[in-house]
């Protein structure tokens, strides 16, 4: 007699699938919903080069920032995309983020399993967007995870294929040398590749040799090609300036520990299960008996991740996204091989993990508040408002006319599609004590004078300038005394943080009593 299968034992087996759809859909439903969300100043900073990249201006002569042109390249190219301004930005980060869970996928299905990848995918897709890393926000980590998963993906099945091709370790090593021109960082993973291959024992000596100076020479090329061009346009001191000299001389240093204490617990927020698990992994990870080699890569990665993070001694937030997936994975590999014999014992772990966070969050994923949420990730910036002022404003202006900005905005010239005043788009070279202070200054100064712009923003965030500004000659008495006041009347005042917001236009300036926040005032020059 046939024995009948046991239909009292529920399959669990598809549970995996399930959380990640479900993980999919609130991450996309997130994301369409955040898709007009404003702008914040580097995102502003990095639309407004990717605007002029192919124009008129040069880049780190006439348009002045310290990331290698990948980032602004991609900009550009979001730039083409549909809708809004801020819309065209958050579309291309939903759609490169795609492609970075798709080979994310790839990777950890051949690491471990189906299962495993699943689950892993779907706590990086929905860590990956959570307030608490800016998950919102076009960073440059978000944007190198593309040519980062394709890289590694490409580079496991080189080392674990029978046959294997060089040309494909030197498409690896293009890939990782496009993630580093997107941001500098990256080149922790251009080591960890190289590694790799040199402890690889399949291969003899020189095969190791060889396979890594193969990968090793091919990250160069997009780096070498870039700098060869500005070597041979006579531009190479401004490109090694923008690119080395300035953001080593903005290394926060001894202020790192303020950094690290002030701004990673908000970061880790009510993800704490995630953050504990993923770096309680480090740990456990080596001393698991199966799949010893996909242990090592996950674990290798996400130190090489948290040292990404480490470079500069900033710490932001975003700084961070670079160790999630690795995170991920080491999560979804440890609860697997804990309770691989206990289906349910796992599946329910399974779900904890990626529901708890989904919880937590349901009304960032469902019903996003746009202001709140930039007030609460970047309190007293004005990034709301500025949005809003660039609104009006757009309204107001004749053509031929330009906004000027005194701060670090320029997702205002951006929004209106008016020039910035000076090459100097961030204020911080210009307002911090360095080597070249009093170039800069010089220069911001004639630039605005020659500019002339019919309106002036001026915030008086910090955050957009460096602490105590205001009390500076430079803002005080060369900006202030001697351009602004004299030359332009207020026409409106933004207070910053103000929920519902608050902005203030002409006439009803005169009865406005303004709360106790950081103003961002709006001037019309005099005719």
């Amino acid at each position: 007699m046939t024995k009948q299968p046991d239909t009292t034992t529920p399959n669990l087996t598809n549970i995996p699938l399930i959380l990640m759809g479900i993980a999919f859909f609130f991450v996309l439903t997130g994301r369409l919903q955040l898709l007009d969300i404003p702008l914040e100043r580097d995102e502003g900073g990095y639309a407004y080069i990717g605007q002029h990249l192919f124009g008129s201006q040069r880049l780190y002569t006439d348009l002045l920032d310290i990331k290698l042109p990948g980032l602004y390249f991609l900009y550009w190219m979001f730039d083409l995309l549909p809708g809004s301004p801020s819309t065209r930005i958050h579309l291309g980060l939903l759609l490169l983020h795609s492609v970075a869970l798709y080979f994310f996928y790839r990777l950890i299905r051949d690491l471990f399993s189906v299962e495993v990848a699943r689950v892993a995918t779907a706590l990086f897709a929905i860590s990956a967007a959570l307030p608490g890393v800016y998950g919102f926000a076009t960073h440059a980590t978000q944007l190198l995870q593309a040519p980062l998963m394709l890289s590694l993906w490409l580079l496991w099945r080189h080392v674990h294929a029978e046959k294997t091709h060089w040309l494909s370790l030197a498409l690896v090593g293009l890939l990782l040398g496009v993630a580093f021109t997107i941001k500098q960082p990256a080149i922790v993973f251009i080591v960890f590749s190289i590694a790799v291959l040199l402890l690889e024992s399949r291969y003899s000596f020189l095969g190791r040799i060889g396979r890594s100076f193969v990968l090793g020479a091919a990250s160069l090329v997009p780096f070498l090609s870039i700098a060869g061009y500005y070597w041979t346009a006579g531009r190479w001191d401004s490109f090694w300036r923008w690119t080395f000299e300035v953001p080593t001389a903005q290394t926060v240093g001894g202020d790192s520990w303020t950094y690290l204490k002030t701004l990673v617990p908000p970061m880790v927020g009510n993800h704490y299960l995630f953050w504990v698990g993923g770096v309680a992994t480090l740990a456990i990870l080596p001393v698991l008996k199966t799949k010893v080699t996909a242990h090592r890569w996950v674990a290798g990665l996400l130190l090489c991740a948290l040292l990404s993070a480490a470079i500069g001694l900033g710490y932001m937030p975003h700084y961070f996204i670079p160790a999630i997936p690795w995170a991920a994975a080491g999560i979804a590999a440890v609860l697997y091989a804990w309770s691989a014999q206990n289906d349910t014992r796992r599946m329910a772990t399974y779900g904890v993990f990626i529901a708890l966070p989904l919880l937590l969050n349901f009304g960032y994923f469902t019903r996003p508040n746009h202001l709140k949420i930039m007030e609460n990730g970047y309190h007293w910036n004005g990034f709301a408002e500025i949005k809003a002022i660039g609104e009006q404003l757009k309204k107001r202006l004749r053509p031929g006319e330009t906004i000027g900005v005194l701060g670090s905005e320029p997702q205002i010239n951006y929004y209106t599609q008016t020039e910035h005043c000076s090459p100097h788009l961030f204020m911080y070279p210009v307002i911090r004590e360095n080597a070249y202070q009093a170039e800069y200054q010089r220069q911001f100064l004639a630039d605005f004078d020659r500019c002339k712009p019919a309106y002036l923003i001026v915030t008086a965030s910090e955050a957009s300038w460096m602490p105590g500004f205001a009390n500076s000659d430079f803002f005080k008495n060369a900006l202030m005394a001697t351009r602004v006041t004299p030359n332009y009347t207020l026409i409106g005042r933004a207070n910053i943080g103000q929920i519902p917001m608050s902005i203030v236009w002409d006439e009803a300036l005169k009865t406005h009593r303004p709360p106790q926040c950081p103003p961002i005032f709006v001037f019309k020059r005099k005719i």
